[in-house]
């Protein structure tokens, strides 16, 4: 048996998912130096020689991102056909629920699989989840050895402790582009006024538009395609930032584009949940629109400056789904209902997300500073479950 962990990852095309896998491999370094490291795609099945791999490991880790979904076994993460082939335990860290609903009810309607379910029953030591919405439905599922350490890219070890000093100059401002507006027409025109309003309070500095995702500007490069409406929602949107002289980039597809472009940046708003993440974690001022579950999950984890959004109108997503999966729905008509009736977003968004982040910057961003509170009250947390790790 090797002292080594084998991790497994999403890390395909979305920047968040590369940043988790980063930020986890150097909690790793400073809290288990006595274990190596090695990782592998965990959207595919394994082979052989990494079966074997695993097999002379300490342990299987299932890393992170919104993965405690209905199928997680074998949907999101498909192994082996048989789990009895995997002799270490399987052990998810810093996993999230995928909910498209926001409310704190649909934790206890949140359905798990059986082989789902076998899946998380194999693994006998501490279970790791990145919100306190996971944690409650994991709960009713009756696991008792649950542990809610936040995701890991929420852990800057340099930052770990430090009181945070909010600067007064900001001169690089990023609103990060969500994945819901391609559903719904409404959201779309709402997130423009929503632009063109922040680029009008942010005239002094340097505001741009950021996609997580690729966009035709990376696509020949990325490991994953994004899904077609996705891709074809930003390429429009693009088109429209490009007319109306918006700058905007693509830090798709790596940890270090995520990292270098945040560094450099004053002041973050938008949706994208790691985004909110890497500027808390480094002490910076930071308004997440939380467009659904995961979202939301994380905004009660961190506290801090954020907006529920996930407003969803959840009966017409689930009646329109099952109308599909019968056949009586062509896929033409289900996405224009979708994009007619899905996501029922609040016209007042753009002018009250304009008024409290002027708010806070007029008051030394007092709610912001929440967020460096509450990874350090974390962190702690963290390290129990890696240190005991097998």
């Amino acid at each position: 048996m090797e002292n080594r962990y084998v991790v497994l990852t999403g890390a395909r095309n979305n920047a968040g998912d590369f940043l988790i896998k980063h930020r986890a491999k150097k909690l790793f370094a400073e809290l288990r130096p006595d274990r190596e490291i090695v990782d592998y795609d965990g959207w595919v099945s394994l082979n052989e020689s990494q079966l074997e791999v695993i097999n002379n490991s300490r342990a299987l880790i299932l890393l992170g991102g919104p993965s405690l979904q209905t199928k997680m076994y074998p949907g999101i993460y498909p192994l082996v056909e048989d789990l009895d082939n995997i002799i270490p335990p399987i052990i998810p860290m810093g996993v999230g629920w995928g909910s498209v609903s926001g409310e704190w009810k649909a934790t206890h309607a949140y359905g798990l699989s059986d082989k789902t379910l076998d899946l998380l029953r194999r693994n006998q030591k501490l279970i790791s989840v990145r919100d306190y919405y996971t944690h409650n439905l994991l709960l009713n599922y009756g696991f008792d050895n649950v542990l809610m350490t936040g995701c890991p890219a929420m852990y800057s070890i340099e930052h770990i402790n430090k009181k945070p000093c909010y600067s007064s100059m900001i001169k690089n401002v990023s609103f990060s582009c969500g994945v819901s507006f391609p559903l719904s027409r409404k959201l779309s025109d709402i997130n423009k006024r929503l632009i063109l309003s922040l680029r009008d309070l942010f005239e002094s500095s340097r505001f741009k538009v950021i996609f997580h995702h690729s966009t035709p500007a990376t696509i020949s490069s990325a490991v994953n395609k994004p899904r077609k409406s996705l891709y074809d929602a930003q390429k429009k949107l693009i088109e429209w930032l490009d007319t109306s002289g918006i700058a905007w980039k693509d830090i798709s597809g790596s940890a270090e584009a995520i990292e270098d472009h945040y560094s450099n940046c004053d002041f973050h708003i938008g949706y994208r949940v790691h985004a909110h993440v890497f500027m808390a974690s480094q002490s910076k001022p930071t308004l997440l629109i939380a467009e659904d579950g995961r979202g939301v999950g994380i905004g009660n984890v961190l506290g801090g400056l954020w907006f529920d959004g996930s407003c969803q109108d959840n009966f017409n997503i689930r009646m329109a789904k099952k109308l599909r999966n019968l056949g009586i729905l062509k896929k033409e008509t289900y996405m224009r209902l979708l994009k007619k009736n899905s996501y029922m977003a609040s016209p007042f968004m753009p002018e009250d997300i304009v008024a409290q982040g002027q708010y806070e910057m007029d008051n030394d961003f007092p709610r912001c500073c929440q967020n460096r509170l509450n990874i350090d009250r974390h962190f702690g947390i963290m390290k129990r479950f890696i240190s005991e790790l097998p």
